[in-house]
């Protein structure tokens, strides 16, 4: 039996002898009883030898243990597992994923220094528990396009017919970085700043966290 690590009382006894036996478990296992020629439920039992020969067996069952994970904001694309036993092959944690930022590792029940590659050993017990640290990434590249008002135009329509591009600037910032769009303008000969534009939709402000486009 894989969870029992060893058993005490085996030997030659005279037939109306006091026999006790006893069964030591592996961690992560329970006891699940004797089976043989005789039947018992306790560990640890003490019976009188009969009038012949027996086997008895000592029986163990695998303890399923729970495996929680917090993600942060993160996605799993290959789930991991949500519980296991010692019984379970060895297996290695799949690695989360989130926009605008870097995997630094697991902490929790692997301990407070985040691991990246963390494995679960055939013969582990015990819940478990993982936490998924971030690292906001630094190259997150973001456009801003510089308008100009065209003479005549309608200055409440952005479109090509109203504005005309003046030039093109590629950036780069840290995710979840303030970015103030007044800062972001140029100056241009001739023109004042009038707003900035993110999607669409005028705006002071907007967070960095993918691939914004200021207008």
């Amino acid at each position: 039996d894989n969870g029992i690590s060893s058993v005490s009382g085996d030997g030659t006894y005279k037939f109306g002898a006091d026999v006790t036996i006893n069964a030591i478990l592996k961690e992560g296992y329970s006891f699940a009883g004797w089976t043989g020629s005789l039947t018992f439920q306790e560990q640890k039992n003490t019976f009188t030898m009969p009038d012949k020969d027996i086997t008895i067996c000592a029986n163990s069952s695998a303890g399923i243990y729970k495996i929680t994970y917090e993600l942060n904001g993160g996605l799993l694309n290959k789930p991991n597992p949500s519980a296991y036993s010692p019984e379970t092959e060895t297996f290695t944690l799949n690695v989360p994923t989130k926009t605008g930022y870097i995997f630094k590792g697991w902490t929790g029940s692997n301990g407070n220094t985040p691991q990246v590659n963390v494995t679960i050993e055939k013969g582990s017990h015990g819940d478990k528990h993982f936490i998924a640290n971030w690292q906001a990434a630094t190259d997150i590249k973001y456009t801003v396009n510089h308008f100009t008002e065209n003479l005549n135009s309608n200055n409440e329509i952005y479109d090509t017919a109203n504005f005309s591009l003046d030039s093109t600037e590629i950036l780069y910032g840290q995710t979840g970085t303030a970015l103030i769009l007044s800062d972001l303008s140029k100056d241009i000969t001739g023109f004042t700043y009038k707003c900035g534009r993110v999607n669409d939709k005028e705006v002071t402000t907007c967070l960095l966290y993918t691939s914004d486009a200021a207008d």
